[in-house]
């Protein structure tokens, strides 16, 4: 990585990025580097959830431009964002165009086609927001209840047989 990170930081940073973010991007750097590679772990928010458009014979859904059988072809990353990217992607619009063969992209797959992932606090989240609107309409209800009343008369205003003998 470029920051200067060790092997256990890498592997940190991509553990946290799964979890807090849904998906880990990490862009492959050829020929850089002692050994002749390196890796840059990149944000995924720098994947337009928000960019979907056809370029050329393959649409881009969420950032990921797909082909016919839905395999990733690039990824398209916000240009103001990603800092120094190499020179040879092409720049399209306020997006960069970097070729699937160059990135990794990891995320939990929870179904098919899926392109991006979801973090993994999503599914708590949402129960937990289920449970509080579960206990809000329980105490609605409960206090709706509570404010209706009735009363059984006789028809001449007595209590009924042997109700009376049970109040104290």
């Amino acid at each position: 990585d470029e920051s200067g990170l060790s092997w256990a930081e890498v592997e940190s940073v991509a553990l946290a990025s799964l979890a807090r973010k849904g998906e880990l991007l990490i862009l492959k750097r050829r020929g850089r580097g002692p050994m002749g590679f390196q890796i840059q772990v990149l944000d995924p928010i720098l994947l337009d959830v928000g960019l979907n458009r056809v370029h050329g014979n393959n649409r881009v859904r969420m950032g990921v431009e797909i082909n016919d059988a839905g395999q990733p072809v690039a990824y398209w990353l916000q240009s103001a964002k990603s800092g120094e990217l190499p020179e040879a992607y092409s720049v399209v619009g306020r997006h960069v165009r970097v070729p699937a063969g160059d990135v990794i992209h990891k995320f939990m797959v929870e179904e098919p086609g899926q392109l991006r992932g979801i973090p993994w606090l999503t599914v708590g989240a949402r129960r937990l927001w289920l449970t509080h609107d579960f206990e809000e309409s329980a105490a609605v209800a409960s206090s709706n209840a509570a404010k209706r009343q009735g009363f059984f008369v006789s028809p001449n205003g007595d209590a009924p047989p042997g109700f009376a003998d049970t109040i104290v």
